[in-house]
Order: C-alpha cells, then structure tokens, then sequence
C-alpha cells in the first residue's frame, strides 16, 4: 500500500500534471461548451460527448504520456527488485494501476464538477455509463503506457510525448 501513496504524492506534486491533465482539458471543456453554445443547438448529447472528450485528454495524457515517464525513470530499480525480491513486475504493474485508476478518476471527478458546474451534464444511465467506460479505457491506456515505460529509454519516451503537444507533462518538477 506505500507503494501507490509514494505513487499518488509523487504525481500530486507535479505542477505539469495538474497544467497538462486537469487544467488545459478543463479550459478546453469551457471553451468548446461555449463556442457550441453560441453557434450548435445545445443538445445532451453534444454536451456529453464534449464532457468524455475533455475527460480522454486527461485521462490520455495521464496514462500515456505521465505514467510511461514515470515507469521508464523507475524500471531500472524495479526489474532489479523483481529479480533480488518476491516483488514481480506483475506486482508492481498491479500497483501501479491502482494509483493510474485513483489518479484518473481525481481527473474525472474534477471534470465533472466542472461540468455541474455550467450545467452541462444530466445525470441519466447513459452518461455514467459512458463516464464508467471512459475510465476502463483509461486502466487499457494506462497498461498501454506501462509497456512503453518499460520498452523504451528515457530520451525515446521524452520525445514521444513532446509529439503530442499538450500531453508534454513531464516528469515530478
């Protein structure tokens, strides 16, 4: 259980985490209802699918770009324990999707009261269902980025997520 608070308090002290998976999704979610409100019929429907996309870029950007940073500065140290230790890397893959699921609902929870907060959401069966989803797919991106932590040097992750323009999080400031 340290492992995911060391985890947690290592990715809620990075500035770049809170600019580049809360913020930016959220300015662009603000941005994209109000341009839809003066120029598109305000549906449910529209609404919805501009919420689960401001939640995608968050979630994408935490579990891609942040999470392989963060596994491909620390695999040195973990392939080692999996070798020296009973701590496998299954184990600390387990771990680490734990603190990807907490991290990525803190983001949808953030999202969404946004989203209460302009009275853009109805709360109805089809859109927690579709909250629900957006974070399964975030635990399949989060996998995602593990294997690219693992599989990749530094510098080739680096650059990876600099391609990506605003998913240039970076690692704990």
């Amino acid at each position: 259980m340290s492992i995911i608070a060391i985890q947690l308090k290592q990715v809620l002290r990075n500035r770049r985490f809170f600019l580049f998976t809360i913020l930016l999704p959220g300015i662009w979610y603000v941005f994209m209802i109000q341009v839809a409100s003066t120029s598109l019929p305000a549906t449910g429907n529209f609404q919805l699918a501009l919420l689960l996309l401001a939640l995608l870029m968050g979630i994408l950007g935490n579990s891609i770009v942040t999470f392989s940073k963060r596994i491909c500065s620390n695999k040195d140290f973990y392939i080692l324990q999996s070798h020296i230790s009973h701590y496998s890397l299954w184990n600390y893959l387990f771990s680490q999707l734990i603190t990807q699921v907490i991290i990525n609902l803190f983001i949808t929870i953030v999202i969404m009261i946004l989203a209460i907060f302009l009275h853009t959401i109805e709360f109805n069966f089809i859109t927690i269902t579709s909250i629900l989803l957006t974070n399964i797919i975030g635990i399949y991106l989060s996998v995602i980025g593990f294997a690219i932590g693992l599989s990749f040097d530094a510098p080739t992750v680096d650059a990876a997520g600099t391609q990506n323009g605003y998913l240039s999080t970076g690692m704990v400031d």
